[in-house]
């Protein structure tokens, strides 16, 4: 049976999907981490350059504000990423931080 990651994954190589405009988003403050998360895409989504689809963010500052703007490009209707992988041991602000302020921005939106 097909587990809800496996679905995600398919989706986002079916050029056809919703999701196949969606935008992926890590957060880690070690580029090792990165750059074995981009591979790791790369062959489950199986796309030639995930690099188009991904941002990578190093804090949760920045993956916050990358939020906040991207909802305030999209005219607060809606956020471009459908999945966030973010390291919760990180400097300036931790992932779990992060999360719980980009949970409670969309959640203020409605989004």
């Amino acid at each position: 049976m097909m587990n809800e990651i496996d679905s995600f994954i398919q989706d986002y190589g079916n050029p056809g999907s919703r999701r196949a405009r969606k935008r992926i988003m890590i957060v880690d403050d070690q580029g090792f981490n990165i750059d074995a998360l981009i591979i790791i895409l790369k062959y489950s989504i199986k796309l030639k350059d995930v690099k188009d689809i991904c941002d990578c963010v190093y804090d949760g500052k920045q993956a916050l504000e990358l939020i906040i703007k991207d909802v305030a490009q999209n005219k607060f209707q809606s956020c471009s990423y459908d999945l966030i992988l973010m390291d919760c041991n990180m400097p300036v602000m931790d992932g779990c931080e992060a999360s719980s302020r980009i949970r409670l921005h969309l959640h203020e939106l409605k989004i």
